[in-house]
């Protein structure tokens, strides 16, 4: 055997034929004369003993490929785990022949190990107790040292393995080997041919470099007769959050036209190659990985092409009808999708075990009729195959010749889906009198999803006239339930059912239900016998047809406004993540606003906190897809916009008032570093005029990075500066991390001492002790937990002692997902079925604890598995209590994190957003969208938070952000390029960034200050009726189809609509202005618009503003700061309509007192103009001792000469400027 071929080539006819070395194909071939003699046809005495040392291996498996670099050494110890892992009744064993580069002993976990040798020859090293390996690895010094053999010394220990290694009773020996066809593959090939070789698993990569090598590989195994299982396709698509399509598919092309079977595709998850780096278990350290539910189907597959033993717990067995036998088609090579293409009467069965599903008869016309568009995912989990898709009784179609490439889309068109009638549940003992529906949904079959509910409970609630509640439960065992935002469950409804808006229609026979608006018989919700409605322990799904494509909401996310149907998927599971498209953002709001064809509006909020995905199709359907809870609907009717939003306030409860302050413009940056530098960036805004309210500081005030202190060094007089804002009239924010330091000597840091003590820090797994992760302290933190109800006390006495060391005006909390560096603890979360559910929502990382806590850390209302969602709210609600009652006035909080029911305690900003146009472009819907979720004071970082800036950006994101509700420039400390040596890193505050910027930002906040009084009345109105305070223009023209796509221009209110400019280097701007009369605020120019765009100027330093027609804005001569302007006098902006008519009203309050409406220390009043008459009207009783004076009116609009204007039947001075109305260029 020294003399084997050390080569063979492309055509070659074979080491074996007795054309060898005979053949015109082998005229130069080194190896000519070799095959010539006969000597590899020969018999070896070698060949004996290995026989008899394999007679004991029932089969022996080669995994070959062409090329190297496609994961093959990983491949083999996947198959080979898997065997080993899922029966301990079977032994397998790697023979690992790759002599020059061994790679088991690391994958394996087992490097360093030494083999023994005993009377029975070498014994393999084990890495489990039915698992071993050989590997040269093992006899080598040093696994760095390189293996520089020749053929002949390769040969023999490979002969070496196979005849003296005690391999014992074996059921698979599989072959690991080297790229390429070479010596080694030649020595094992004919050392085992008279032992048989079960057959060769090929790996390849879609790539065409790999798949030419990989053909040269299976022209190898067709002359040296080694039957091919099938062929792998590895690493075609990523594991990851924005992965979409494979990347060509060349495997799958290549099996086809081969006549191979195609075993099936295996993603890279990242966690795997990590692992192997590691030398660890992917199976077990990781077995909810995409990876693993397409591997199973491949080593399935494997075995039943290589006649093989068969794994009992995905043991398949297919019923043959005589149809099936006319075809003549061989069982192991069955095709599912070829049956039944062939055979459209054909049934067959597919029997488990108790351990899986128990689907039978699925029928082919089940599958054939349903349109692409209703094609509901039946395998969501990655790695779905025709085979799995079976298993699971449905219908699979990969579309390779139907579906047209699917563009904007974030996920793929199921090849897996549910055939119609597909339903394990059906309804028993239910009534429905009216709208008032009871019944139970039992369970005929099992899911293919772990622990379903088998009796579940159906009930509906009629809030009012135009809120329908229907809740979906387990009917015997009580399960998890968010604890916010009902502060207490809605009053039934007293009026009889046939006032309702909403009809309710079920179906005795299919689960499902129908909601159907009464004025047109629209069915805004219909989940009768759509998709596959399933109720598991750690899955539950509904989905419904919608009746429009004008879908607004599932946040939070970076989307445009109107959501794309085009199959769509949406995760709500907050996560410290910076704002990219197809990601999950810091919020979870799983509410959306429908705008029907009709022009009325409906909304629908899941009430669910567990992690979920939202899927979006373009029939139009929605998919909602959670792991835990309930299903806690709630239905608004509308028909309105404005409705629905109202509506859907009276569910999650109503805005904060917000002190007037706070609507002043606010200034941050993380990276001041001193008190010196925060006052400098302070006194230089004042100086140039800026209008400025309120001074934030971030971490880096703090000692140590921890809460609840301050720096006695770089901020040694922060109380003393802090008292100097105070007495310029303006205020004062610092951040509070989620988090504090769990590291700190006993007796040294209160915040942990105390929680200590009160025992009010989310615990461990085990309940003893805090869990310990690592934010921004210095070595450790934990994390209050503030569902218990002893941890309000708790920070207030917190919060408290830091006012008593400064006198904060509001409070900033970040951090609060709760965002965690580590993923979970330190060295990760253990193996459990909290953290590692069978299926994962389509989270960035993939795994639920990517860097925030552990799912089975524990709270005192149950697992961080359920209330991870609603952490940061429930900080909100801590904080919200410490400040009202520490300052006794009305309580400012910005938060990061959000859920529903946010906005009644606090604000929001959109987080650490990108310094670019995109982002500020994409701010709009951000903010626009947290109106909706009843969140109006939202704001984005002005000027981006990551990033450089540039003085053309920044200038335009000022003129927009004087237009946010809430109005902060905030950026980061590390990203931004050297600005010169002495202060390196570039600061974007107005002033620093130049004479164009400053101009700019006091030009916007000047208008801001100014209609201030018309701002905070938005404020009060959202806070009193729900209403939203930025809103989209549909909101205002729900008819106006055209308006549904618009989110690059908004309105305050009903009258102020703001057109930034979001684009380098414009100075005019395309703007759509609805039907109706509008004003240009600064030429005071009307114009009739006609329902369509027109182009309107925008110099460097002016954002286009349009007034509406109709309107009276409340305003006040604008000041420095919000102290100083209230203390002005009052001004009407009144623009008539058409018909020369327009209203308005004021709220006005101290601004900052706790209970001014319920003491009715207020003012809120009413002004109409009508017939040459403006008057004005009282709300209601108050008692207000304010002075209010309004010394100013401009009414805009009037087109006939003014001859005299009075006041209670006095003659007035006044001004009358005519002019004419204008036309904008179209």
């Amino acid at each position: 055997m020294a003399d084997i071929p050390s080569d063979i080539r492309q055509h070659c006819p074979g080491t074996e034929s007795n054309d060898a070395g005979k053949s015109s194909i082998c005229a130069g071939c080194p190896n000519k004369t070799i095959c010539a003699s006969g000597i590899t046809r020969q018999s070896d005495s070698n060949i004996d003993l290995i026989k008899e040392r394999l007679s004991t291996v029932k089969n022996k498996l080669l995994v070959l490929s062409g090329k190297g670099g496609v994961g093959k050494s990983t491949i083999t110890s996947l198959i080979s785990r898997f065997l080993a892992l899922n029966n301990p009744d079977i032994n397998v064993a790697i023979l690992d022949i790759d002599i020059c580069g061994p790679s088991q002993p690391r994958v394996l976990g087992v490097i360093g190990e030494q083999v023994h040798q005993s009377g029975s020859g070498w014994s393999p090293v084990y890495i489990e107790d039915n698992l071993s390996l050989m590997s040269i690895g093992f006899l080598l010094a040093n696994p760095s040292d390189a293996v520089i053999w020749r053929g002949p010394k390769k040969n023999g220990m490979i002969r070496q393995f196979l005849s003296e290694v005690d391999w014992g009773m074996l059921d698979y020996l599989i072959l690991d080997t080297p790229p390429g066809t070479s010596d080694e593959h030649l020595s094992a090939t004919l050392y085992l041919k008279n032992v048989g070789i079960t057959g060769a698993v090929i790996v390849t990569t879609p790539q065409q470099v790999a798949l030419l090598d990989v053909r040269k590989e299976i022209d190898f195994c067709k002359k040296a007769n080694i039957p091919i299982l099938g062929v792998i396709e590895n690493m075609n698509i990523f594991v990851c959050p924005k992965c979409k399509a494979t990347l060509t598919g060349g495997g799958y092309a290549m099996a086809k036209e081969l006549n191979i079977e195609f075993l099936g595709s295996l993603p890279l998850d990242p966690l795997l190659t990590r692992c192997c780096d590691e030398g660890k278990n992917f199976l077990t350290e990781f077995p909810q990985s995409p990876t693993i539910f397409t591997l199973q189907t491949i080593v399935q597959i494997s075995i039943k092409q290589s006649g093989c033993i068969t794994i009992k717990k995905y043991e398949i067995n297919i019923i043959f009808n005589e149809t099936l036998q006319k075809e003549n088609m061989n069982y192991k090579s069955i095709n599912v999708s070829t049956i039944l293409s062939k055979n459209k009467n054909f049934k067959y069965d597919i029997a488990f075990d108790n351990k899986t599903s128990q689907f039978s008869k699925i029928v082919q016309e089940q599958c054939d009729n349903i349109p692409v568009t209703l094609r509901f995912d039946c395998h969501p989990e990655n790695g779905a195959s025709e085979l799995s898709c079976a298993n699971r009784g449905c219908c699979w179609n990969s579309f390779e010749k139907q579906i047209p490439t699917i563009k904007q889309a974030s996920l793929n068109v199921p090849y897996c889906y549910y055939p119609t009638n597909w339903s394990i549940y059906k309804y028993e003992n239910f009534t429905l009198d009216g709208n008032n529906f009871s019944g139970f949904l039992k369970q005929m079959k099992k899911s293919f999803y772990e622990n379903d509910i088998p009796f579940v409970k159906v009930e509906t609630s009629t809030v009012d006239n135009s809120i329908l509640r229907l809740k979906i439960y387990d009917a015997f065992k009580k399960r998890y339930e968010p604890p916010w935002p009902l502060r207490s469950d809605p009053k039934p409804f007293i009026q009889k059912n046939n006032y309702a808006k909403y009809k309710l229609n079920v179906d005795n026979i299919k689960p499902g239900f129908k909601v159907y608006r009464t004025l047109d018989d629209t069915i805004i919700f219909d989940s009768i016998n759509i998709g596959g409605f399933i109720f598991a322990d750690q899955f539950l799904q509904i989905s419904a047809l919608l009746p429009s494509h004008n879908i607004y909401g599932i946040g939070e996310h970076e989307t445009k406004l109107k959501l794309n149907t085009n199959w769509q998927s949406f995760t709500l599971f907050n996560k410290d993540q910076p704002p990219i498209e197809n990601a999950n953002l810091y919020g979870s709001h799983p509410f959306y606003l429908i705008i029907e064809n009709s022009g009325n509006c409906h909304g629908v909020l899941f009430l669910n906190s567990n992690a979920m995905d939202v899927i979006l199709q373009p029939s139009p359907a929605i998919t909602f897809r959670t792991i835990g809870g309930i299903f806690d609907i709630y239905f608004f009717l509308g028909p309105t916009p404005a409705d629905v939003i109202k509506q859907y306030s009276e569910i999650v409860g109503k805005p904060f008032l917000p002190p007037y302050w706070s609507l002043g413009f606010h200034l941050c940056r993380y990276g001041y570093g001193s008190l010196e530098k925060t006052k400098e960036v302070w006194n230089r805004t004042i100086a140039a005029g800026i209008p400025f309210d309120t001074q934030w500081n971030d971490l880096d005030y703090m000692d140590k990075n921890n809460d609840f202190t301050y720096n006695s060094d770089r901020f040694k007089d922060l109380p003393q500066f802090v008292n100097e804002i105070h007495s310029r009239g303006m205020h004062y924010i610092p951040l509070i991390d989620a988090g504090v330091s769990g590291s700190e000597k006993n007796g040294t840091y209160l915040p942990y001492d105390e929680g200590l003590k009160e025992d009010i820090f989310i615990k461990d797994e085990k309940a003893d002790q805090p869990f310990v992760g690592k934010v921004w302290n210095l070595v450790s933190t934990v994390w209050p937990d503030f569902t218990n109800p002893k941890a309000r006390n708790y920070y207030f006495h917190m919060m408290n002692d830091m006012y008593n060391n400064f006198k904060y005006d509001g409070a900033w909390i970040d951090m609060n997902e709760p965002s965690n560096f580590y993923n979970g603890h330190k060295y990760g979360c253990s193996q459990n079925k909290l953290d590692y559910p069978k299926y994962i929502p389509r989270v960035i990382g993939n795994i639920l604890s990517t860097k925030t806590l552990c799912m089975n850390a524990k709270h005192y209302l149950g697992f961080h598995y359920d209330l991870h969602n609603i952490y940061g709210t429930s900080q909100a609600i801590a904080t919200n209590y410490a400040l009202t009652n520490i300052r006794r006035k009305r309580p400012f909080i910005i938060s990061r994190s959000t859920w529903v029911g946010h906005g009644y305690y606090a604000g929001h900003w959109t987080g650490d957003v990108y310094s670019s146009w995109h982002d500020l472009r994409m701010s709009i819907p951000a903010i626009l969208l947290m109106n909706f979720y009843q969140i109006p004071m939202v704001g984005a970082d002005i000027c981006g938070f990551n990033g450089n800036t540039t003085t053309s950006l920044c200038n335009r994101w000022m003129q927009l952000g004087a237009f946010y509700p809430f109005s902060r420039n905030h950026n980061s400390d590390d990203t931004i390029v050297p600005c010169n040596i002495f202060y390196p890193y570039q600061e974007q505050d107005p002033v620093a960034m130049g004479d164009l910027v400053i101009k700019s930002s006091k030009r916007a906040l000047t208008i801001r200050y100014w209609l201030l009084p018309y701002l905070y009345t938005l404020f009060f109105r959202a806070h009193k009726f729900g209403e939203t305070v930025a809103r989209p223009l549909f909101f205002e023209f729900p008819n106006d189809s055209i308006t549904y796509d618009i989110d690059a221009q908004y309105l305050w209110g009903n009258s102020l609509m703001i057109i930034p400019v979001l684009e380098e280097n414009k100075t005019e701007v395309i703007a759509y202005l609805p039907r109706g009369l509008w004003y240009n605020f600064y030429t005071k120019d009307s114009l009739f618009a006609l329902g369509k765009y027109y182009t309107l100027n925008a110099p460097l330093d002016v954002i286009p503003l349009m007034i509406r027609g109709g309107s009276i804005l409340p305003a006040q001569k604008p000041a420095d700061t919000t102290t100083a302007s209230r203390k002005n006098n009052f001004e009407l902006l009144i623009t008539l309509d058409n018909v020369k008519k327009a209203k308005g009203e004021l709220y006005w309050d101290d601004g900052d007192s706790l209970d001014s409406f319920e003491k009715r220390q207020f003012v809120w009043t009413f002004f109409n103009i009508e017939n040459n008459t403006l008057s004005n009207s009282k709300a209601m009783k108050s008692y207000f001792n304010e002075k209010i004076i309004l010394d100013k009116i401009q009414i805009w609009g009037i087109t006939s000469n003014i001859s005299k204007v009075s006041l209670n039947d006095r003659e007035i001075r006044f001004e009358y400027i005519k002019k004419e109305n204008v036309s904008f260029n179209a």
